[in-house]
């Protein structure tokens, strides 16, 4: 891969490119995407592994966390909870920052302005999403006054 494309800068904070969480049992690298959208690779190990020991672009599983930036962050998490069944991951909650979903995939649901880590100057806007996830129950979800659009197919099994 390295032969093919050039390394992309990651980001840092107090010199630290690579960081660990303990909470969630996760490792990540951030990087800017050529949008100047931030980005995260994120080691969830508690999944699973069945990658070969050499990482390389097959060892990416899947897009894991998106980003949404509202006013009411505890709103819009009661609002999912009622729309699509998800609850906070790790029952952790907070007005500036939520994860809803589970470690299979999760919504960022953070205060319009709030800065993203690891970054201090890039606040987070409120930007186009449209992204199709697997639920209980099929459904168009437009998440008001928002431009998100949620796409709930019927759920298949996690492999």
């Amino acid at each position: 891969l390295l032969a093919r494309t050039p390394p992309v800068p990651l980001l840092s904070l107090d010199d630290q490119d690579e960081f660990h969480g303990d909470s969630w049992n996760v490792s990540n690298l951030y990087f800017y995407d050529a949008a100047g959208n931030i980005l995260e690779f994120i080691a969830h190990h508690d999944l699973p592994d069945s990658t070969p020991d050499e990482f390389d672009e097959h060892s990416v599983l899947h897009i894991s966390e998106i980003g949404l930036a509202v006013d009411n962050v505890l709103a819009q998490v009661a609002e999912f909870k009622d729309r699509l069944g998800i609850e906070p991951y790790r029952g952790e909650s907070s007005n500036a920052f939520t994860a809803v979903g589970d470690i299979y995939g999760l919504f960022i649901v953070v205060k319009i302005g709030r800065f993203w880590f690891p970054t201090e100057t890039d606040a987070a806007p409120v930007a186009p999403v449209e992204v199709t996830v697997e639920g209980a129950e099929e459904q168009h979800y437009h998440v008001s006054p928002y431009p998100y659009e949620i796409e709930v197919v019927a759920q298949t099994s996690r492999s």
